[in-house]
């Protein structure tokens, strides 16, 4: 049964020890192939991973690989490894698979997963701070209003706007997500409006997308935060480049996420709160590109950074005709 609410999303079932299994399908976002979107196994495996430390361990890193695509008829699977456990530290092999038609298991994500308990102190406490959170979440659009908006200026064709709205509209239900005027993902609708932006003037490593985001729905526990952190973490990276340079996914031959390093900064993550989060593009060259996202809570303090390298081909060459 499909997913209410982002909990539900990340929701597993225990199979057996330290084996699990979603209990919604992942959802198709954003993506032009007709595969799952990566955060959902991401949310999955993180919220299963919480299920066999004790209380009081909180993650703080998270690091692997993307092996396959994930389908989205069926559900996933999430066999954990506990490789270490000690008073301070648990550490979480996490495999991530799905069973194909034909009764074989392929698997799809694997990641491994640190826990820590809460130090007693801190010798130092700093922070990074948001580049462009000049705007409150009360002041910025939501995807669909700025969509609209492109429209009744003649920015954007009433087919982009439906282009735009099928691909990122299955998130809506379960996250709110605004975005304050100059971010680029919301001026050029993820790549698919080519006309003037106001960063223009900058180099490609230099533009931002940024956005304010919060659940839709309460979260009761802390598995249930860091959970929706994960799958939400996991949004835009691989494409970034792409809406970046004012091109679409259309653009591109192939373009996934190959691996991924979410860091979490604190170990109060609170998702129903508004948080923002800003993204940068790093580097690209030999098919592959580099790109970051920096997540803050509403005062301004780092909470997570996900980095992902991801996969960038052309499209193939056109044969000649003769």
């Amino acid at each position: 049964m499909p997913a209410s609410n982002i909990a539900e999303q990340n929701a597993v079932d225990r199979l057996s020890e330290n084996v699990y299994a979603s209990t919604s399908p992942p959802i198709l976002l954003g993506n032009a192939a007709n595969i799952a979107y990566g955060g959902c196994a991401l949310g999955v495996g993180v919220n299963a991973a919480y299920q066999t430390v004790k209380p009081g361990y909180h993650i703080y890193s998270v690091l692997g690989h993307y092996l396959g695509p994930t389908l989205c008829d069926r559900k996933i699977f999430c066999k954990i490894t506990r490789t270490r456990d000690t008073r301070s530290f648990a550490t979480r092999l996490v495999e991530v698979s799905q069973k194909l038609d034909n009764g074989t298991i392929r698997g799809t994500v694997t990641f491994l997963a640190d826990f820590q308990v809460q130090e007693p102190a801190t010798l130092l406490d700093f922070t990074s701070i948001p580049e462009g959170a000049s705007h409150s979440p009360e002041e910025c659009a939501t995807p669909k209003d700025k969509a609209e908006r492109l429209l009744r200026e003649g920015k954007a064709t009433a087919k982009i706007v439906a282009i735009y709205d099928d691909s990122f509209k299955a998130a809506d239900q379960f996250l709110e997500i605004r975005s304050p005027p100059s971010s680029m993902m919301s001026e050029t609708l993820a790549g698919l409006v080519k006309g003037p932006t106001s960063q223009d003037k900058l180099s490609l490593t230099s533009k931002t997308t940024s956005q304010w985001v919060r659940s839709r729905h309460p979260l009761e526990c802390e598995s249930d935060h860091l959970g929706a952190l994960a799958f939400y973490m996991d949004g835009a990276l691989s494409f970034l480049p792409l809406t970046h340079s004012k091109m679409s996914l259309s653009e591109a031959g192939a373009c996934s996420s190959l691996d991924f390093a979410l860091r979490i900064m604190s170990n109060e993550v609170d998702m129903v709160e508004w948080n923002f989060k800003e993204m940068k593009v790093i580097h690209g060259s030999d098919g592959r590109t580099y790109s970051e996202g920096r997540l803050f809570n509403k005062d301004g303090k780092m909470i997570a950074v996900m980095t992902q390298q991801s996969i960038l081909r052309p499209q193939p060459a056109k044969k000649a005709s003769l």
